[in-house]
């Protein structure tokens, strides 16, 4: 489980050896916190990983990440798309688009249209 709070929060723990909620972490990623930065860094490679097998296998025009984990989307958006580009098939790598969802929370964490 590393693409959801309780996987930030390990990664977090890995990184600084301190046990935060995932919340934290992004309100110490706001004040610049450079273990807490490098966590969502982190977090984007594994999010790319389970994003790429939905890109690849369903070929989507867009992916919409919601959830309370996307209210960190500025912190690990560049992460994931360096990381997705590279795990994605040529044709699917052109066209799809990775979004954070307008609906917050209510969206659930990742929604895939076509």
């Amino acid at each position: 489980d590393y693409v959801s709070g309780s996987g930030v929060a390990r990664i977090f723990e890995t990184i600084s050896g301190k046990k935060k909620s995932a919340l934290d972490i992004a309100l110490l990623a706001q004040s610049g916190d450079v273990n807490a930065l490098k966590t969502w860094e982190e977090f984007g490679k594994h999010l790319a990983v389970a994003v790429s097998w939905s890109i690849n296998l369903i070929d989507p025009e867009i992916i919409i990440l919601g959830g309370s984990i996307a209210k960190a989307f500025q912190f690990f958006s560049v992460s994931l798309e360096k990381h997705l580009r590279k795990q994605i098939c040529p044709v699917p790598a052109k066209k799809t688009k990775v979004v954070n969802s307008k609906l917050g929370e209510n969206a659930g964490f990742i929604c895939i249209f076509r």
